[in-house]
């Protein structure tokens, strides 16, 4: 027969793993608590309970049904200070969602250039593409935030990264009618014969959508191209 001392600290030490198992599946419970919570703070624009989120072990990556990352929220809503605190803790810069958008590329429509060099001096991927193709900057160039194009192309983004229609950023600004960044494209040197799948250039798309203003700005372009072969001869 076991002594009863042999009794006691058999009992004892089943006693002590049956509480660190309960331990360990209340802090797994709260911390799934913690990350369930996170994404609706920062779409609620709670900063300081993202924050105190962040503080309690509150996972940065987490993620919500359509895969979108607590990050590519607070990088969509331009919080600088939550992205910054967020990539403090390893949030993944890369992390698309499950269309393929990242953090950086939900950052354009933003229009804020400090969340985007966040994210870029982080390692964000300028180019990185979602499944259709597009790059953050065929998402800036429809956003019509002019900051948004500019820190991408200084950044080095492919100002002719082409989506599965061949589209270019150039051509989807124009389909959008955002003038200023179809200037912009235009003065860093945009290919204005570029053509998509349906062999339309950025003035074809313009007038086919309409955009007045942007077709005018396209016209001036090609005139002044065709006419630069014929500049110096008396």
């Amino acid at each position: 027969m076991k002594s009863r001392k042999a009794v006691i600290l058999s009992t004892l030490f089943f006693l002590a793993l049956a509480w660190l198992g309960a331990a360990t599946y209340l802090r797994a419970e709260r911390k799934r608590e913690f990350d369930a919570r996170l994404i609706p703070a920062i779409k609620a624009r709670k900063a300081t309970e993202v924050l105190a989120l962040l503080g309690t072990d509150a996972d940065p990556n987490a993620r919500d049904s359509e895969g979108r990352s607590a990050l590519l929220w607070a990088a969509s809503q331009g919080n600088r200070i939550c992205v910054a605190a967020m990539l403090a803790c390893h949030a993944n810069p890369h992390a698309p969602d499950n269309y393929g958008s990242t953090p950086l590329m939900a950052a354009t429509f933003s229009g804020d250039e400090e969340t985007m060099r966040h994210l870029i001096l982080a390692g964000a991927d300028v180019n990185a593409r979602t499944e259709y193709g597009a790059t953050a900057l065929h998402q800036a160039a429809l956003s019509g935030h002019v900051s948004s194009v500019r820190v991408l192309l200084e950044k080095g983004a492919d100002i002719e990264a082409r989506t599965r229609g061949a589209e270019t950023p150039l051509i989807k600004a124009a389909q959008a009618g955002k003038a200023a960044v179809v200037k912009y494209l235009l003065a860093g040197g945009a290919d204005l014969a570029a053509r998509n799948k349906n062999n339309q250039s950025a003035l074809d798309v313009a007038l086919k959508y309409r955009r007045t203003r942007v077709a005018e700005i396209l016209l001036d372009a090609n005139v002044a191209a065709l006419s630069k072969p014929h500049q110096g001869i008396s």
